[in-house]
C-alpha cells in the first residue's frame, strides 16, 4: 500500500501505484527523497526489501555528503573461468561432499493432502549440509586492496593482453598457504618477515615477468624457518598468503 500523502508530495508513481525510483540509486523524481521496499516494488519477499534498503543507504549517504548520487558501487571482479576449467589444485584438501537431499512426501500422499511436499531436514541433516564447503572464491574478496583500488579507478583487466602466470598453491606449511597467482610483487610480506621477525623467510625469485615472491631458491614454505606468526598474512593486500581455515581465527585481516 502507498502511505498517505505520497501523491500530494509530487513523488512520481508507476502505473501499478508504487513509488517510481531510479533502478540503481532508488531516488524518486524529487531530489533527496528515496524509496525502497514494498512501496517501491509492490508486495515482495522481505530479503529483497532488506537488500534494497542497503543499496538505498549508499545513495542516501552520497546525497547527504553532497556527492554525486550514483548508488552502490559495482565492485571489480576477476574470475578463474567456469568451474570445470579451474584446476583441481585449488580444492586440494577439501573433501567433496554431495548435497543432502531434501526429504519429500510420497507421490501417492501428495494428491490427498495440502501439506508441504518438502518435509524439511532433521537437525542432524541440516548440520551435515551446512558443514559442506561452499566457498570457491577468494579468501580476501571483501578486504582485498587490489580489488578496492581496481573498483575506485575503473580498472580493466583485459586492457593489456598477454601471458598469464600460473603457479601451484603451496599447502606445505602447517598454518599458512601461499597462492602466488594472486601476488602483485608489492614486497610487503618480504619486508614484514625481515624487519619485524628478522627471519628472511621470503624473497624474490626469477627476473622480469617471471619474478615472484616465494621462499628462497623456490623452496616450499615448510622447508624454511617460518614459524607461522602471520606477519606476512597481515600485510598481504590480495590474500596471496593466508592462514589455512583451521587457523583463520589467528588472522588479523
Amino acid at each position: 500500500m502507498i502511505p498517505d500523502g505520497i501523491i500530494d508530495t509530487g513523488v512520481g508513481l508507476t502505473r501499478w501505484g508504487t513509488i517510481q525510483t531510479d533502478p540503481k540509486t532508488f531516488m524518486t523524481d524529487r531530489p533527496g527523497i528515496f524509496a525502497c521496499g514494498d512501496c517501491q516494488t509492490g508486495a515482495d519477499i522481505a530479503v529483497r526489501a532488506v537488500g534494497n534498503g542497503r543499496k538505498t543507504a549508499y545513495s542516501v549517504n552520497q546525497y547527504l555528503k553532497g556527492e554525486k548520487v550514483t548508488g552502490e558501487p559495482v565492485l571489480f571482479n576477476s574470475t578463474m573461468g567456469p568451474l570445470d576449467q579451474v584446476s583441481e589444485e585449488l580444492f586440494k584438501g577439501i573433501e567433496k561432499v554431495d548435497k543432502v537431499k531434501m526429504p519429500v512426501l510420497e507421490k501417492k500422499k501428495r494428491v490427498t493432502t495440502f501439506e508441504e511436499i518438502e518435509t524439511g531436514f532433521s537437525k542432524e541433516k541440516a548440520r551435515e549440509d551446512a558443514a559442506r564447503c561452499l566457498e570457491c572464491g577468494c579468501d580476501a574478496a571483501d578486504s582485498c586492496k587490489l580489488r578496492e583500488y581496481s573498483t575506485r579507478y575503473n580498472a580493466d583487466q583485459l586492457y593489456f593482453g598477454g601471458e598469464i602466470r600460473k603457479y601451484q598453491i603451496d599447502y606445505s606449511h602447517e598454518k599458512i598457504k601461499m597462492e602466488i597467482n594472486k601476488c602483485i610483487n608489492c614486497g610487503a610480506c618480504v619486508r614484514a618477515c625481515a624487519e619485524i621477525k628478522g627471519f628472511n623467510v621470503l624473497s624474490y625469485v626469477g627476473r622480469g615477468f617471471t619474478t615472484r615472491m616465494t621462499a628462497p631458491f623456490g623452496r616450499s614454505l615448510v622447508n624454511t624457518s617460518c614459524d607461522g606468526c602471520g606477519e606476512c598474512v597481515n600485510v598481504c593486500p590480495t590474500a596471496g598468503i593466508m592462514f589455512k581455515k583451521e587457523y583463520r581465527d589467528e588472522s588479523k585481516v
